[in-house]
């Protein structure tokens, strides 16, 4: 799914990528929803990635696409 997604700067914000190291450093997934929130805010509107990162947080690990996608990790 990640190499089928382009995420825009301005959902990039400040605090979106905040959230994301935090959940990412601390493996705390029940930010993701918190993520999902912020880059919406923030004018992100690609409902894939926007329900994958607010759908239940057992199914979240290191790896998550969605998660790698916004913090740039390949």
């Amino acid at each position: 799914m990640r190499d089928l997604v382009l995420l825009r700067r301005s959902w990039l914000t400040e605090d979106a990528l905040r959230i994301a190291k935090t959940a990412y450093d601390k493996r705390d997934f029940s930010l993701l929803p918190v993520l999902g929130d912020a880059l919406e805010e923030a004018g992100c509107d690609f409902a894939p990635l926007l329900y994958h990162l607010r759908k239940d947080c057992s199914c979240h690990a290191l790896g998550c696409w969605a998660l790698d996608l916004v913090l740039d990790k390949r």
